[in-house]
């Protein structure tokens, strides 16, 4: 019966889910959506939208799909080609990401992060939703420019699981703050660890450590905008136009002369497999 029950909950929720495969998608179409669960499945389909899904998931699976939107769930999934490039993101429960580039700058406050995709945080800033936040980090340089911001009164524990997953990643640890990090995934911090910026052992004061982190924000690369999805256009101004590299067109020359060297060899083969038989029935005539 429990089995029948959550298989019913499941074709309910797949057959209720949002599917946005382009921002003109029926129910994709407006600022706001708040469809439990929302997919965002096309290029920049969910651009720009407020998406306010309240104890639900939200997931985002084409490029760029979900670029510079405002995200509230419970659960968030980017898996797309820079799905969630510069998103704001506040979520309850875990968001995990497994595209290249996958949460690019963006704003994140969740309990739980997941990285497997390449550069997936790269200047990212992640905190807490509550008090509470931990980090898993697997992919390649997954952590790289990104920004761990523990508060007073916070927990933050970042996992870096793999060698490179944490290079270039700082925590800022504020007083008041508990603030724990394993560099390889076997509790011995050997290699791979973060930066951390805290008060304790070096007398640092939170506008001491404030400071240093607006400095270190300055020298970070400047994200740039993506491109804008193109607009449509009526079919006269969109000619077709043939173009070919030079090599390209070259091959073409090369493949041109080559057909027509083979049409002249059957015809003259024509011609002479024509003549040769005519020869041979005026030979058979005359005997």
């Amino acid at each position: 019966m429990v089995a029948r029950a959550f298989i019913f909950a499941s074709i309910i929720n797949v057959l209720s889910a949002l599917d946005c495969i382009t921002d003109e998608t029926a129910g994709c179409t407006g600022t706001f959506i708040s469809v439990n669960p929302t997919n965002c499945r096309g290029y920049q389909a969910c651009k720009d939208k407020n998406i306010f899904v309240s104890g639900g998931t939200v997931s985002a699976y084409g490029d760029q799909s979900a670029y510079g939107a405002n995200i509230q769930a419970t659960n968030v999934n980017a898996f797309g080609y820079q799905s969630m490039y510069t998103t704001d993101i506040q979520i309850t429960g875990t968001l995990t990401i497994d595209g290249y580039q996958g949460a690019y700058g963006s704003n994140i406050k969740a309990a739980v992060v997941t990285s497997y995709g390449r550069n997936s945080l790269y200047t990212a800033t992640i905190e807490p939703y509550s008090t509470t936040l931990t980090v898993n980090l697997y992919g390649y340089q997954s952590g790289y420019n990104a920004d761990v911001i523990c508060q007073s009164g916070d927990t933050c524990t970042v996992n870096c699981i793999t060698q490179t997953a944490c290079q270039s990643l700082q925590i800022y640890c504020y007083s008041g703050a508990t603030c724990k990090y394993d560099c390889d995934g076997d509790g011995n911090d050997n290699f791979g660890c973060p930066s951390v910026v805290t008060g304790v052992d070096t007398g640092l004061t939170d506008p001491q450590i404030h400071e240093i982190y607006l400095r270190n924000l300055a020298k970070k690369p400047k994200i740039k905008p993506l491109p804008e999805l193109p607009g449509p256009e009526s079919p006269a101004q969109q000619p077709f136009i043939l173009s070919f590299t030079s090599s390209q067109f070259g091959l073409l020359c090369v493949l041109n002369a080559l057909f027509v060297f083979a049409s002249v060899g059957l015809c003259l083969w024509n011609i002479s497999t024509a003549k040769n038989q005519g020869q041979f029935i005026k030979k058979v005539d005359f005997e």
